[in-house]
């Protein structure tokens, strides 16, 4: 079975209007970078070394978790369900 083939005329259109968007968005402004495009390709480039760094979401998150959890509020804990309810005696 063969998919159904795009009509040169819609790819075209939709390239016309990537091409307009791209040179419509990529002056805007963006503070640190300069630009969109600057920020776009400097994000792009950084994207890369993502798969290198994955392994180190765990222990960073427990990390975060362990500097974090006791600065939050005992009431907080309570109302999502994460600690039980201390009785005055």
């Amino acid at each position: 079975r063969r998919l159904p083939q795009k009509t040169v005329g819609s790819c075209a259109i939709s390239k016309m209007i990537q091409t307009i968007l791209a040179r419509t968005i990529h002056p805007l402004p963006v503070p640190l970078f300069g630009s969109v495009k600057t920020a776009s390709v400097f994000l792009c480039a950084k994207s890369k070394a993502v798969p290198r760094m994955i392994g180190w979401s765990v222990p960073l998150s427990v990390g975060a978790l362990w500097f974090v959890w006791p600065a939050v509020d005992d009431g907080w804990k309570q109302s999502m369900g994460l600690k039980k309810e201390v009785k005055a005696v």
